[in-house]
């Protein structure tokens, strides 16, 4: 880290209110804020244009609109974190901790999400388009109204997952399982479900009848 980011790090450090740091309409471009404890801070607006996020504790942290496009934040805890509108545009998700986290009208198209961990998270209006969830486990999220065309859910594990008048559009869902979930309104057009499980799910498209292929 250079002397001007440290510079400009020590200042937030002494900004304080209620308990944590504020960073609001901040320009944090490229930073590196590697391994930070950043719990509780206020992120409102904040741009983190292609910042270095591993292993950063943001829980409970607000991150309402802020740019987090090209971010690396690998490892990074998000649990309880509020980032509606936020543009997580190609940010590198793996392993990350969204637990109970608030996505609401999110951008996270092109995102890494492998080995994710988003239980509990409200995904409505998101954008997940290009997204990786590849043999990821999802349980409790709230994905309606979200639209995702080409992503990958292959393998993943979607348990009392709300999928009402989601739109998934050449996507892969081969191979996934999907259990005591939602999919009201459903719109999977082109997208593939060869082998796909499913298991006391409740299935309705307009009245429209969706063929899946089920195996045991």
């Amino acid at each position: 880290m250079n002397i001007e980011y440290a510079l400009r790090l020590h200042l937030l450090w002494l900004e304080k209110k209620n308990g944590g740091v504020r960073f609001a309409l901040r320009d944090l471009r490229g930073v590196d804020l590697t391994d930070a404890n950043l719990e509780r801070a206020d992120l409102t607006d904040a741009d983190l244009y292609d910042a270095i996020l591993v292993r950063v504790n943001l829980k409970s942290a607000i991150l309402e609109r802020a740019n987090l496009e090209n971010t690396d934040l690998a490892d990074a805890i998000l649990e309880n974190a509020y980032l509606p509108n936020a543009n997580l545009l190609n940010a590198n998700l793996i392993r990350v901790n969204l637990k109970r986290a608030i996505l609401v009208g999110a951008n996270l198209a092109e995102t890494d999400m492998t080995d994710i961990n988003m239980d509990n998270a409200d995904l409505t209006r998101a954008e997940l388009s290009h997204i990786c969830l590849r043999n990821t486990r999802l349980s409790h999220v709230n994905l309606t109204d979200i639209h995702m065309m080409l992503g990958n859910l292959s393998g993943a594990y979607l348990h009392k997952v709300d999928l009402t008048n989601a739109v998934i559009e050449d996507s892969d869902m081969g191979n996934a399982r999907l259990q005591y979930s939602k999919l009201i309104g459903t719109n999977l057009t082109s997208t593939i479900l060869s082998h796909i499980k499913i298991d006391s799910c409740e299935i309705n498209n307009n009245n429209r009848r969706i063929i899946f292929t089920i195996t045991p």
